[in-house]
């Protein structure tokens, strides 16, 4: 039911901002991050089916839509693996602990299939910013060396969406 409200939450909001256009796409991508989000907040796993479900839905509308776009959203889904996945190797290799998970890595690679590669810093600085903005309150009350886990599939939909109303055409 949640993911339902959700979904729908998401598809006001892009009727608000773009109208009809590119509708049933949209249904599909909010649907997809939308589950993420929620099995990642609730359970702390993004799982494989899910995640490549985005990657491959993202290619094939492109493919379907604009099959011009196909390359750029092809590179958008490499690019955002590599991106996290080069992140958590550094992270866990200085830190000696896993910082970020390889579902984070796929999910950023079908938000890259969705939107293209060029939005992707977008996408993480609001994600980043958002989840350092649910963080900080619980620093706040924790001693500062203290050790908080952040969900990010949740943030990452916020950037996720927050970047597909940026796209200005589809």
């Amino acid at each position: 039911m949640l993911l339902i409200a959700l979904t729908a939450l998401m598809m006001v909001s892009h009727w608000m901002v773009r109208g009809v256009e590119a509708m049933p796409s949209a249904a599909v991508f909010a649907a997809l991050i939308a589950w993420l989000a929620l099995i990642d907040a609730r359970r702390a796993i993004l799982p494989n089916a899910v995640t490549y479900a985005l990657i491959l839905c993202g290619l094939a509308d492109a493919a379907l839509s604009d099959a011009s776009n196909l390359v750029g959203r092809s590179l958008g889904a490499a690019i955002g693996f590599a991106a996290f996945a080069v992140l958590s190797g550094a992270y866990e290799r200085f830190r000696g602990r896993v910082g970020l998970g390889m579902g984070d890595a796929k999910f950023l690679a079908g938000v890259g299939a969705w939107l293209g590669w060029a939005l992707l810093p977008t996408v993480v600085m609001i994600a980043s910013l958002s989840a350092l903005l649910w963080a900080m309150p619980r620093i706040w009350q924790n001693a500062p060396d203290s050790l908080i886990t952040i969900r990010f599939g949740p943030f990452l939909c916020v950037g996720a969406w927050s970047g597909w109303l940026m796209v200005p055409t589809f």
